[in-house]
């Protein structure tokens, strides 16, 4: 088998105290004082020095640096985001607010919400709304936490942000 470059997960660092360690990487083998246990799931464990990681983990790294972005962006939405209470044609209250031109809709009371989301389509004056989302047993926090996941998830381009954001939708929904 040959030894995967990619994939590999830092599970520890231990400081030698002196360069008493060998970096277990093909080809490498430098004499190491930090030792960096990795994992990969079709390898197993291998201690690593710290240049070997950088490499190795390179991966792990970039995920790490998108999903924390992505949190970023969910708490500056919940709390810095504008909901005006609006109206239906039929009359039923709701409240609403706007992402990049699309709109966010949650409809109903604490414990029973349903959101939805209105795209808007470039060049037109109207929007595509979605299908109605029901939650249950979510407050009003959740449910616009849950709505902007789903606005960022529609309109995200990065396949790689569109699995993390379902990963983190499937988690708390």
């Amino acid at each position: 088998m040959i030894e995967p470059e990619y994939g590999w997960v830092l599970i520890s660092v231990e400081d030698l105290g002196n360069k008493d360690g060998i970096c277990e990487r093909k080809g490498c083998g430098t004499e190491i004082r930090y030792e960096h246990l990795t994992y990969h799931p079709n390898w197993g464990y291998k201690i690593v020095g710290s240049t070997c990681i950088e490499y190795l983990t390179i991966e792990d790294q970039y995920l790490s640096t998108v999903t924390l972005k992505l949190f970023r962006n969910i708490s500056t939405f919940i709390n810095s985001s504008t909901w005006e209470k609006r109206f239906t044609k039929k009359l039923k209250s709701y409240i609403a607010t706007t992402y990049s031109h699309h709109e966010i809709r949650i409809y109903g009371k604490e414990n029973y919400y349903s959101f939805q989301i209105a795209l808007k389509i470039k060049g037109e004056r109207w929007f595509d709304f979605k299908d109605f989302i029901s939650t249950k047993n979510k407050n009003l926090s959740q449910v616009k936490e849950l709505g902007f996941i789903v606005l960022k998830g529609l309109t995200t381009e990065s396949e790689i942000e569109k699995k993390i954001l379902r990963n983190i939708y499937t988690r708390i929904k």
